[in-house]
């Protein structure tokens, strides 16, 4: 694929999708995987992050979970907590009511 309007169309032409990782992922690939699973899903399409042992746990470990103001994720030593959320087009919410119409599935 040579451009973005390539890659977009390429991805608007198909309805399933298996996304898979790198070995030993960081938080930029991990991200990555889940926004573009994310996405597709909101285009109505069919689409997972494959289990990987190696390295699907981590996501899981990464996203800890909603809470009632955000969506608590582990970086370093902590966490840090999303409180508001805005989809391309959409208008800034709070991260819980994002999620009421856009369940987290891990």
């Amino acid at each position: 694929m040579k451009t973005i309007k390539e890659a977009a169309r390429w991805l608007l032409e198909r309805d399933h999708f298996a996304i898979l990782t790198h070995r030993k992922p960081d938080g930029d690939t991990l991200g990555s995987a889940a926004a573009l699973c994310l996405g597709l899903r909101q285009l109505g399409k069919t689409a997972y992050i494959l289990e990987n042992p190696g390295t699907t746990p981590y996501l899981g470990r990464c996203i800890l979970g909603l809470t009632k103001t955000g969506l608590k994720i582990a970086c370093g030593e902590g966490a840090v907590e999303v409180i508001q959320l805005q989809a391309e087009g959409g208008k800034r919410m709070a991260a819980p009511d994002y999620f009421r119409g856009h369940p987290l599935e891990l």
